[in-house]
């Protein structure tokens, strides 16, 4: 099915319930992404249209219909963002808040683990270094 692009106004094969080509929603993720990662400032101009954002309030789009469009079409690209920093949080060597803990934090936490005190596992760490060191040499 053939449809035309509500950004552009070219005609594009459709997979399923699209609105906008694939060339709009590249550039528009892409010049996003640039914006959140710091990579590029605020722009001046709408990321959908081009229309100058002099008077806008919005830091991305001119006006609520140009947001609603940046929305949909960044929506994917900030669920994997949100994903992705869901997923750093609980890596083991970050706390709850998610700070990044101390190599003394993880090692407390790692003996815990395990069963031990801290220093019950720095000298089963210690050993298990050692040997593994013989283990090369020989």
């Amino acid at each position: 099915m053939i449809k035309t692009c509500e950004i552009c106004g070219n005609e594009f094969e459709i997979n399923s319930k699209q609105k906008y080509c694939p060339v709009c929603k590249e550039r528009v993720v892409t010049e996003y992404e640039k914006i959140l990662t710091r990579q590029r400032k605020k722009s001046t101009e709408c990321l959908i249209c081009g229309a100058s954002m002099e008077n806008s309030h919005s830091m991305h789009a001119c006006s609520p219909k140009c947001q609603k469009i940046l929305n949909a079409l960044t929506a994917e690209f900030r669920k994997k963002r949100y994903a992705d920093r869901r997923a750093k949080k609980s890596m083991p060597h970050y706390r709850k808040n998610g700070k990044k803990m101390s190599r003394l934090g993880r090692h407390i936490e790692e003996a815990r683990a395990m069963g031990m005190q801290y220093g019950e596992y720095m000298g089963w760490r210690y050993m298990q270094k050692k040997q593994e060191n013989q283990t090369m040499a020989d």
